[in-house]
């Protein structure tokens, strides 16, 4: 699929995302009334122009496309993280999760292991002891340092 960069017109300060979409006009219409399209007065003042370095990266996660957007030099609006002759992907990637994802107590998570990437639903998060806690019960406990990656679990069969 074909990458735009989408932005507004005469308003650099609002910043810009990447999309993927078949058209220009696909893509304006994928970002209009999200949170940086709130500064265009009128859905033509946002712009979508191709974006070809990014073609094909519609598969990965907004944490890996992230990741590639700071390895390409973009900014981001939050404050505290270090360009990448810094910092390596793994401290980018520890900031981004502080920054964008952050665990919350109790709630319901999928979790991917590292070493061998086997995947869970039904993990709660243990603040206090910084691990999840796979079923109902406690079945088992997972540190948070075993982790690869966790997304919140949207099992609608499941409470």
């Amino acid at each position: 699929m074909k990458a735009y960069i989408t932005g507004i017109t005469d308003d650099d300060d609002a910043g810009n995302e990447i999309v993927f979409a078949n058209t220009a006009r696909e893509a304006r219409k994928m970002v209009w009334g999200s949170d940086f399209t709130a500064f265009a007065e009128r859905y033509i003042d946002v712009y979508a122009r191709r974006y070809p370095n990014y073609d094909g990266m519609e598969k990965l996660s907004k944490k890996e496309l992230a990741l590639q957007q700071w390895h390409d030099g973009w900014w981001f609006h939050q404050s505290g993280y270090l360009s990448d002759d810094e910092w390596t992907d793994e401290q980018f990637i520890q900031w981004y999760e502080e920054t964008f994802e952050p665990l919350i107590d109790g709630k319901k998570y999928q979790i991917r292991l590292k070493n061998g990437g086997r995947i869970f639903n039904r993990c709660f998060y243990d603040a206090t002891n910084k691990q999840f806690k796979r079923g109902k019960g406690i079945i088992s406990l997972i540190p948070l340092a075993d982790v690869e990656s966790y997304k919140f679990d949207t099992d609608p069969f499941d409470s």
